[in-house]
């Protein structure tokens, strides 16, 4: 993907993974949602990089909205990718800007084998 589009020249087609408008470089290549979900779902993901909220020592994945201003606005395709790639990267800060730890208290994690 390229720089952010100039004011009036937004595609509402063509979006990033948090919604926000695109430009396309030379060579890019982009799909439907629908074929992403597929291939998410079917198992043909050898790699998936996430960002996360936490981590439990188990490996299970908190990654959700959290209602503030700015954020993207549901989880999306994160739990399809965290399921259906066969091995997960997770990216996240341990810390907080001023060095405390990130979490005053413990995320719920949620995953198949502790349902909501």
């Amino acid at each position: 993907m390229g720089l952010a589009p100039t004011k009036g020249e937004e595609d509402p087609d063509l979006i990033n993974a948090g919604k926000f408008p695109v430009t396309q470089v030379t060579g890019a290549s982009f799909f439907h949602s629908a074929d992403s979900f597929a291939m998410m779902r079917g198992g043909h993901l050898d790699i998936c990089v996430l960002g996360a909220f936490q981590v439990s020592a188990r490996g299970d994945l908190a990654n959700w909205f959290t209602g503030e201003p700015g954020a993207i606005p549901g989880v999306g395709g994160a739990m399809d990718l965290a399921i259906g790639a066969k091995t997960i990267f997770v990216m996240m800060d341990h810390l907080t800007r001023d060095g405390r730890p990130g979490s005053s208290r413990p995320a719920p994690i949620r995953s198949p084998r502790q349902p909501a």
